[in-house]
């Protein structure tokens, strides 16, 4: 015990997470999540979270981006390219003309009357809600602006009309829709960039880093019409007092690419931050390895060839877990909230929808705040309404045996992603408790404070601390090795063999690794090929050469084993031409002695072909992501 209060007591001093109340209120929501989602070590965190935290094989660099974060930067881009103009007045005439597109609207129709349109799907008027949706996102509109500029450029008739219900639908609703209906913009355009092949990052090749600060420099020099310099704090200072605001000064536009120029300023300014702050605590270095741009896999070259091999595959797997993301969190968070008020409110899908809407942007925040987690959506940190705030996982919903069990069920592998309704452990005909938002453990009035509270290192707020650990614990259990690795093999293995190839033949050239001068199918590493079990030690080797494993994770013989130390020369082998790596052959069912074969058939029904579970492929961008096969993606 004391040796907990010791530590807890280090915690309160070191984590700098936690914000006091004025300094969270002003903070922007931008300059919050990159301050949360900073990389921090096991022992700058509180002591309660850590076994959250070790649960984690993946490093920080792919826990901490998301989908939305990449495409948010990917219209910055587009906007420097080719600005918005207008503000609200260009944004609605855009509106009229993607209307008049996609129902094919004569130019003889008055705007009136294209404004008075009523959604095919919906039957709601769309020129309203989607105008709703802009004026309720605050610093997103510019991204809401650009993003409908974007589909409309680029999406057929059909698409549009598809892009223009799914908004009008939100804008008609509450502000958490209007939120949601956001995110999934961003969504629809990640899923047309993919398909045209656009890169997410500039053409010029510059890393991300030099990108957000020459973007930050440039957004200082040359503000638009949507940049809001004003403090959101002066108001009520002025209003009180002759003082003035120490944070007006470093305020940066409300931008993805600009945020972290603008946290950095905060701290300067003595935002309360602590002598240990994430990034400061954290190595100094990411994970993350740097590569060549143009580099390709037909480059003669060896070390260009592993940079785009390894370039591809952390591209690759960014998406892939963005949508591996979205499943554990519907596991995790969304549908033990469903089952709770599909049992205590059966039929009421308004009440239903809202629980799911709301209770995401605080499962989301906590994820955020306590272990710099970003998901695919943006939570609304603003979000005041509580509904779905349910403390599900407490000693009470527990004792229900019947509803204990529906929480397992979730949890296992072959119902990842799947909604509750195509769980039958999860039709419960037992009474379960009812709860309430009062009794949810950090009884604050929106997601921010929420996500802050959580951080709070206090003393009193320990118990707190401890009933929403196991929510946490529960959701990084998704991402231990024996849970993740041979899912993200299945996928590498399927949608980019020549990379893994590649990777492979330059784990066999730089020498530290026990594999045959003959061996050139990197599948024998990951699988026995007598048993057919899957080789965990292979495979943290394998991923983390190429940079994915926490170090801590790592053989102490491997830890400096990577493909930065290789291409530094930091490690034997570095050197030397080799022959270009090929994609295994393709196995076949009847083969010679000593080949490889198939694995063993795997039971339909433990493989998820939810639209979900498969990553969607940006060489096959055109083909729905339900097409992906249920075959291809091995569940153990």
């Amino acid at each position: 015990r004391a040796e907990t209060m010791a530590a807890a007591d280090d915690a309160d001093d070191e984590i700098p997470q936690f914000l006091a109340v004025p300094q969270l209120r002003a903070m922007k929501s931008t300059m919050l999540v990159d301050r949360w989602a900073a990389e921090r070590e096991e022992d700058h965190m509180l002591v309660e979270y850590r076994e959250a935290f070790r649960r984690c094989c993946l490093v920080h660099d792919l826990m901490s981006h998301s989908r939305v974060t990449q495409v948010l930067r990917f219209l910055d881009d587009i906007i420097r390219k080719k600005p918005l103009h207008g503000e609200i007045e260009g944004f609605r005439k855009l509106v009229r003309s993607m209307i008049r597109k996609a129902y094919a609207v004569k130019d003889d129709v008055s705007d009136g009357t294209v404004e008075g349109m009523h959604c095919v799907v919906e039957d709601k008027v769309m020129y309203r809600c989607i105008c709703a949706i802009y004026t309720s996102v605050n610093w997103r509109a510019k991204y809401f602006h650009a993003a409908i500029r974007y589909c409309h450029d680029y999406m057929d008739e059909s698409e549009l009309i598809g892009v223009l219900a799914a908004m009008t639908k939100g804008g008609n609703e509450c502000l958490g829709r209007k939120r949601y209906a956001f995110s999934t913009l961003m969504d629809v355009v990640d899923q047309v960039r993919a398909r045209l092949k656009q890169p997410l990052r500039s053409a010029s090749g510059a890393d991300e880093a030099a990108g957000e600060g020459a973007a930050a420099s440039s957004a200082e020099e040359q503000l638009s019409e949507y940049d809001d310099w004003s403090c959101p704090v002066c108001t009520y200072i002025n209003s009180h007092s002759d003082k003035k605001c120490h944070m007006c000064e470093t305020n940066a536009p409300e931008d993805m690419a600009s945020a972290r120029l603008a946290a950095k300023s905060l701290k300067v300014a003595e935002v309360p931050s602590g002598s240990e702050s994430p990034a400061s605590a954290s190595k100094s270095a990411s994970s993350k390895p740097t590569w060549d741009e143009d580099a390709t896999l037909d480059d003669e070259d060896p070390s260009r060839r592993l940079a785009a091999a390894t370039r591809m595959l952390w591209e690759y797997t960014e998406l892939y877990l963005d949508t591996y993301k979205d499943n554990c969190f519907k596991a995790c968070f969304i549908e033990p909230v469903k089952v709770y008020f599909n049992t205590r409110h059966k039929n009421d899908a308004l009440k239903i929808g809202n629980a799911v809407v709301h209770s995401a942007n605080v499962w989301a925040a906590l994820l955020l705040s306590t272990l710099g987690i970003q998901l695919p959506m943006q939570p609304y940190l603003d979000d005041d309404s509580d509904h779905g705030r349910i403390h599900f996982l407490g000693s009470e919903m527990m004792e229900v045996a019947e509803y204990r069990r529906a929480m397992e069920a979730l949890a296992l592998s072959e119902n990842l992603g799947k909604d509750c309704n195509t769980v039958k452990e999860c039709h419960l005909s037992c009474n379960i408790p009812s709860r309430s938002a009062g009794e949810f453990p950090f009884n604050c009035k929106t997601p921010r404070e929420i996500a802050n509270a959580a951080v709070d290192g206090s003393s009193g707020n320990q118990g707190r601390r401890t009933a929403i650990a196991p929510y946490l614990e529960r959701f990084m259990s998704f991402f231990t090795e024996d849970y993740i690795l041979q899912k993200l093999f299945n996928v590498l293995n399927e949608d980019r063999p020549e990379a893994m190839a590649e990777i492979f033949t330059a784990m066999r050239r730089s020498g530290q690794f026990p594999i045959a001068e003959d061996q050139e199918d990197y599948r024998y590493w990951f699988w026995d090929e007598e048993t057919w079990d899957f080789q965990l030690s292979g495979a943290l080797q394998f991923f983390g050469f190429i940079g994915f494993i926490r170090q801590e994770r790592l053989d102490p013989m491997t830890r400096g084993c990577t493909v930065d130390a290789l291409m530094t020369g930091q490690m034997p082998g570095a050197g030397g031409a080799v022959p270009a790596a090929r994609p295994p052959p393709a196995p076949l069912v009847e083969q010679e002695e000593g080949e490889l074969e198939l694995p063993p058939p795997v039971d339909p029904s433990t493989c998820v072909d939810d639209a979900l579970v498969h990553p969607r492929s940006p060489m096959a961008a055109d083909a729905p992501l339900a097409a992906a096969s249920a075959e291809k993606i091995l569940v153990p």
